[in-house]
């Protein structure tokens, strides 16, 4: 029986060249599909399908996004990558890129991707034309929104609306969660800011999947501002939830919340949520905060168990009586399989609630 060939994943015809032969090198054979025989290397959407049977190793390939780096990509200075999509969303993330790029010594790299049109015309010469002409005008459109935002953030630190920091634009073509990944990884960015449009995953809105993806594959941490926290500032975050299993690998993911939180000193709430007479959690979560304030004397640290009736509401009345600014948590890497069959707590938080995120991605 022929094995069954599988997408394993969309991307523009340059970056599916490179998959495709790191996966053969593996000994996994793929094909391309999708691809602009007139003009491939403006091809995006390029399909790399393999055989069913090598789903896991490709994934894994996949995700760890080796393949993406290339020679000569260390960064000259700390960057923080805040993808745009010009919509008010993008300005309420620049409010925390800045205040953050500020504090650390960074620079802000503003990004936006653009799917560009792909055309199937049995005429190859009016498929020609036709897609250099829609090309040129949807980079034209662009190219003006990523100078019209650009001189918007220009004039909000000329009247000390965002502090001042150097920062830069960035236009790729793609798929927009792919050069996201790609370029934090190949850059090294310090943090991912994104803002989301909407926190319903069935509500059509582009930006809330891009990030809810970006979040669950990135190795770089990402904050996820929802649209209805606006000017939501690293300054003003005051008071965090670190979300934990009490697993040891957690205290990995809280050195990570120190390096961010240190300049401001914000209070953190270590919170727990399972089941209601789980006493030896209970147990755990109170050496987790006497370990914590040991190595951290300087941060204010407190605990909470909480039982999850799998609603969240518990949680959203917790946030919003405790004046929660933020919730922090770790996404541990999990096989392809569990991800079709369980969804993971931090798209549930994503989806549910409106409080800006913190993601550690640990494996």
């Amino acid at each position: 029986m022929e094995d069954k060939l599988i997408t394993l994943v969309t991307l523009t015809y340059a970056k599916a060249e490179i998959l495709k032969s790191v996966l053969e090198s593996e000994g996994i054979m793929s094909e391309l599909y999708n691809v602009n025989v007139i003009q491939p290397f403006v091809s995006s959407g390029v399909k790399v399908r393999i055989n069913e049977k090598d789903l896991q190793r490709a994934l894994e390939i996949v995700e760890s996004g080796s393949w993406l780096k290339e020679d000569g990509d260390e960064p000259e200075k700390k960057n923080i990558l805040v993808p745009v999509d010009f919509s008010d969303q993008s300005i309420l993330a620049c409010y925390f890129a800045f205040d953050y790029a500020s504090a650390i010594g960074a620079e802000v790299v503003l990004l936006h991707v653009f799917f560009p049109p792909v055309y199937s015309s049995m005429l190859p010469f009016e498929n020609e034309v036709n897609s250099v002409e829609e090309y040129r005008m949807v980079m034209q459109d662009v190219t003006e929104k990523m100078n019209n935002l650009v001189a918007r953030l220009s004039k909000m630190v000329e009247d000390k609306e965002l502090p001042k920091v150097e920062f830069k634009s960035k236009i790729y073509e793609g798929v927009a969660e792919e050069e996201i990944l790609h370029y934090a990884s190949r850059k090294r960015s310090s943090l991912i800011v994104m803002g989301t449009r909407s926190k319903e995953p069935d509500n059509d809105k582009v930006l809330g999947s891009v990030t809810a993806e970006v979040m669950e594959r990135s190795n770089v941490t990402v904050v996820a501002i929802p649209k209805d926290t606006p000017y939501f500032r690293f300054s003003g975050m005051k008071k965090i939830a670190f979300m934990t299993n009490v697993d040891k690998r957690d205290l990995i993911s809280f050195d990570s919340l120190v390096d961010i939180i240190k300049i401001n000193k914000a209070e953190v709430v270590l919170l727990h949520i399972g089941p209601e007479n789980d006493e030896w959690s209970k147990v755990k979560l109170s050496g987790m905060k006497d370990y914590i304030e040991k190595k951290y004397p300087g941060i204010k640290v407190s605990t909470m168990a909480m039982d999850d009736d799998g609603s969240l509401t518990g949680l959203d009345a917790f946030i919003k009586e405790n004046n929660i600014d933020a919730i922090s948590m770790t996404k541990y890497r999990r096989t392809f399989f569990s991800k079709m069959m369980i969804p993971s707590m931090t798209k549930r938080v994503f989806f549910k609630l409106d409080t800006p995120l913190i993601v550690f991605n640990r494996k």
